[in-house]
């Protein structure tokens, strides 16, 4: 291949974003996880505080943590994430429970 077809090629694969831009795209929903969780976790804590259940925002944390381990399970075949996602699963589940007996 010569550096025009290089180029060319290259551009189709990339007709919307290129490196840079695809980049900042993935980094972008690693600051939003971060911000949904803190929110999560302040909304947990002030919910506790009050008496309240924590099962709802617990449902949301462990949901993504299963989500994301079996995302990287199926892409790296790693063991220890299907152990991971499957365990989140069963976290999840739980809360999810709790949260619609009111507890």
């Amino acid at each position: 291949m010569n550096k025009e077809e290089v180029l060319r090629q290259s551009r189709k694969d990339n007709k919307y974003m290129d490196e840079r831009e695809e980049s900042f795209y993935h980094t972008s929903f690693s600051w939003g996880v971060i911000a949904m969780m803190s929110l999560a976790a302040l909304f947990g804590i002030a919910s506790a505080v009050r008496g309240g259940s924590i099962a709802g925002y617990s449902a949301i944390f462990w949901a993504y943590w299963a989500a994301s381990s079996i995302y990287q399970y199926k892409n790296l075949k790693k063991k220890a994430y299907l152990v991971l996602g499957i365990i989140g699963t069963l976290i999840v589940s739980w809360y999810i429970y709790l949260f619609f007996i009111g507890r």
